[in-house]
């Protein structure tokens, strides 16, 4: 996949990015590259942080009850 060299923007938050002195997150995943993420252009595939990657991806921490459940 071919990244762009001028701005980004999140995916998740919308915020502008410079690729250059900011970086960005992405899902390197090529299963996830392939079924989850939809744009040619990798758009939807830039966060402007770990936190925006989880939240787009619904990714969070979860507890294991003594029972055996999740909470």
């Amino acid at each position: 996949m071919e990244i762009e060299k001028t701005g980004r923007v999140c995916a998740q938050c919308r915020k502008e990015i410079d690729p250059v002195k900011d970086g960005f997150v992405m899902c390197r995943d090529n299963f996830m590259q392939a079924k989850y993420f939809q744009e040619m252009d990798g758009s939807d595939n830039v966060f402007c942080s770990q936190d925006c990657a989880c939240q787009y991806l619904s990714i969070e921490r979860v507890y294991q009850t003594e029972e055996g459940g999740l909470m």
